[in-house]
């Protein structure tokens, strides 16, 4: 790997590996080397995925990139209730389009259809039987589609659960925000913080 950066100033693509946001890759897609921009956080796809990367150098799709993660872990202790998923650090936000504490949200100021993507990670708290656990994406303080459901079966206290899920949605470019929210049916879960995160891309 070394060597490879040394010969050509950047590392080839590997299967397998998980690629933060704005990390650059060597890859032929058939027709000679390109640099690909990885879009997305948490990307194992082929840079091939336009969705997941950019030819780097190339125009960007038209629109506004952010991400942010959990700070701290959060509790959620409420079932049956959606709560506000506290994301509240931004660690890419070029555009200024993120808030922090109340709303954690994203707010785009270019008008027009985004890709948005959330993942969390934690324990589901030690109760009564199994749990459906749903990610859920919010537009205008209202829900606006289901990104994944995991169903626990709580057997054992602390059993963990992932959500993972994107949706696209457009924005007005004015005042539509963008929030994500997590519900348990029957028990609570711990959020771990650094672990969860929020984004939006162009779509």
């Amino acid at each position: 790997a070394i060597q490879q950066y040394q010969t050509y100033g950047f590392f080839e693509y590997q299967v397998g590996w998980t690629y933060d946001v704005a990390a650059v890759v060597r890859y032929n897609p058939g027709s000679g080397v390109l640099l690909y921009q990885s879009l997305v956080s948490g990307n194992t796809a082929l840079p091939t995925d336009a969705t997941k990367w950019a030819v780097f150098g190339a125009a960007l799709p038209p629109g506004q990139y952010a991400r942010a993660i959990l700070g701290s872990n959060q509790i959620v202790g409420i079932p049956s209730i959606p709560r506000l998923v506290e994301i509240d650090t931004a660690t890419w936000d070029p555009f200024n389009i993120f808030s922090g504490a109340p709303d954690y949200s994203f707010t785009p100021s270019v008008a027009g259809g985004y890709r948005f993507g959330g993942y969390l990670r934690g324990p589901i708290g030690s109760g009564d039987g199994p749990s459906n656990v749903y990610l859920q994406l919010w537009k205008n303080g209202a829900p606006y589609s289901d990104l994944d459901l995991v169903y626990a079966r709580n057997t054992l206290p602390g059993e963990e659960v992932t959500l993972a899920g994107t949706d696209v949605a457009y924005a007005n470019g004015t005042t539509d925000y963008f929030q994500l929210f997590v519900e348990v049916s029957t028990n609570g879960i711990t959020l771990y913080a650094n672990l969860c995160y929020f984004n939006v891309t162009p779509s």
